[in-house]
């Protein structure tokens, strides 16, 4: 998997937008301000861990086992999570909801076309599509 120019702009476009209701709604300087920076800091998080993929803890590569999905991140750790059934699978978009193995919190890793190679994409959402209608 690699950076995705697709999910740079999504998410952009979707932080942008929440500034400007922030700035509609919020008449205190401060209070905009405030909540503006809090946003700032989640769009740099998200944009560099889920987008960019250039944190240690971006998953990097994705491993379908027959009882799991395993994570590679940049790092070189793996996180083997149990798919959840709230995935969402499109020919746009893949939101894959992962909970790791051990742990209460779900992860979701968003894979948009751009993001791997056209017949890996293809072959990801055949099996999810197909592992969904099984269970």
């Amino acid at each position: 998997m690699h950076a995705s120019n697709i999910g740079t702009v999504f998410l952009l476009m979707a932080y942008v937008l929440a500034l400007l209701v922030v700035c509609i709604l919020f008449k205190e300087i401060w209070l905009a301000g405030l909540l503006s920076s809090v946003l700032l800091c989640a769009l740099a998080y998200y944009l560099c861990r889920d987008v960019r993929l250039i944190f240690p803890s971006s998953y990097i590569k994705l491993r379908v086992e027959t009882d799991s999905i395993v994570m590679l991140l940049r790092n070189g750790g793996q996180i083997s999570a149990r798919l959840a059934g709230d995935s969402l699978v499109t020919p746009v978009l893949t939101v894959l909801n992962l909970l790791p193995e051990g742990k209460q919190k779900i992860r979701s890793v968003l894979i948009f076309p751009d993001s791997m190679e056209k017949d890996q994409f293809r072959e990801l959402r055949v099996l999810l599509k197909w592992e969904s209608e099984v269970t």
